[in-house]
């Protein structure tokens, strides 16, 4: 199953355009309103579960157009069927996630 996360102002509270989205990419799915905080602030947010496959594609082609659309820059993807996750930034391009955490390195025992 592939899990996209979205939140921002031009979403509204309905998340009808991410439906409408889904719709027009063929895409099918479910789609559930929710409340984001971030930095403090609360923006609309929806939570998308993909059912068509393959799920990280059409992840992706979703994410485009909405980060179009309603102005995102940045959302939540889990592809489990592949065992990734994290910002979307991250997992379907090199990272471009600015609130991106580069793990520590294990110390090297001599």
């Amino acid at each position: 199953m592939t899990y996209l996360s979205v939140s921002g102002v031009k979403l509204g509270n309905d998340c009808a355009s991410v439906v409408e989205a889904m719709r027009a990419l063929g895409i099918a799915g479910d789609v559930t309103p929710n409340r984001t905080l971030v930095d403090g602030g609360e923006e609309p947010g929806c939570r998308v579960v993909i059912a068509s496959r393959p799920g990280a594609e059409h992840a992706e082609r979703l994410w485009e157009r909405l980060h179009r659309e309603c102005d995102l820059t940045c959302a939540h993807l889990s592809v489990r069927d592949d065992v990734v996750e994290g910002c979307v930034l991250d997992v379907l391009r090199p990272s471009r996630c600015p609130g991106r955490v580069t793990p520590a390195r294990p110390s090297s025992t001599p």
